[in-house]
């Protein structure tokens, strides 16, 4: 099971690389332009279980065993240009 500090970290995008190395998945990436959401799932993008917001625009979505599945960005063209 990753750690806490590891499920929640969002610093950028290299960082959601460098988790979907650790966790040994492909990132699969979808963009939603007219809600300006972004979607990144570790492996094929699956339901959540739960869910715990990192910060005010970003999701971390996680299966039934707590792990996380990927991340949700709200906002995403103002979260990713900071």
């Amino acid at each position: 099971m990753l750690s806490i500090a590891l499920k929640k970290q969002f610093k950028n995008l290299a960082s959601v690389v460098r988790v979907s190395r650790e966790l040994g998945k492909p990132l699969d990436i979808s963009y939603d332009g007219e809600a300006d959401v972004l979607y990144l799932s570790f492996g094929k993008p699956k339901s959540a279980v739960d869910s715990d917001y990192i910060n005010e625009n970003i999701i971390v979505r996680e299966d039934r065993n707590g792990n996380p599945i990927g991340y949700t960005v709200l906002n995403a063209s103002k979260v990713l240009s900071k």
